[in-house]
């Protein structure tokens, strides 16, 4: 069957670019989460949660007192996995 000016050879080249290039967005989306964390924590869970308690402490204790509580959080750094 001849080729008509739909299929010319520029068309499935793009196609076929389109195509490696999905699958290969694909794989890496997929790869991300079989991977798991790309850097890891410095922290441990049972820190991140004690501070996390500490300051809720804190915070109650001087909305108690009547003082003024500073909600500012602290900036956090990059990230790989965030991205």
């Amino acid at each position: 069957m001849p080729d008509s000016p739909e299929r010319s050879p520029r068309r499935r080249l793009f196609g076929t670019i389109a195509l490696v290039l999905g699958a290969a967005a694909l794989l890496a989306a997929v790869a991300h989460f079989w991977l798991g964390p790309i850097e890891p924590s410095d922290r441990s869970l049972e820190s991140a949660v004690a501070e996390t308690a500490a300051r809720i402490k804190e915070s109650l204790a001087a909305k108690l007192r009547g003082e003024e509580v500073d909600r500012r959080e602290t900036p956090r750094e990059f990230d790989a996995d965030d991205l």
